[in-house]
């Protein structure tokens, strides 16, 4: 809402963002998981860094990440980060996420068709 106020987007903006954004991987991904699969703690540290002093009086990492951090979590890429994996279940999430976001992404298309500009 705040976003809408500022002018940012409009709400039909943001509605398709989240669909076309969480839709894809928020059914078989919690967003732990999901950091984890896109490039593990530390990416998304890099952006929390940024974001959290716009967002509230934060001016240090949440513990648990900049623990991650400290261990070298990397997600999927290296097997540890919120989840550890084998190179077999890194794979497969991969996989998997590939496998659904294209039927998500399909399903978001027959529902919510781009209007021609």
């Amino acid at each position: 809402q705040v976003v809408v106020e500022l002018g940012v987007a409009d709400a039909a903006t943001i509605d398709r963002s989240f669909r076309n954004a969480l839709g894809v991987w928020s059914t078989v991904f919690g967003p732990f998981q999901w950091m984890d699969l896109t490039g593990g703690p530390k990416l998304y540290s890099d952006c929390m860094e940024r974001v959290l002093p716009t967002l509230s009086n934060a001016t240090t990492l949440p513990p648990p990440i900049q623990k991650l951090i400290d261990d070298g979590a990397l997600g999927v890429a290296n097997g540890h980060g919120f989840y550890d994996y084998t190179p077999d279940e890194a794979r497969r999430a991969d996989e998997l996420f590939h496998e659904h976001a294209w039927k998500a992404r399909a399903l978001v298309n027959k529902y919510f068709p781009l209007k021609d500009a």
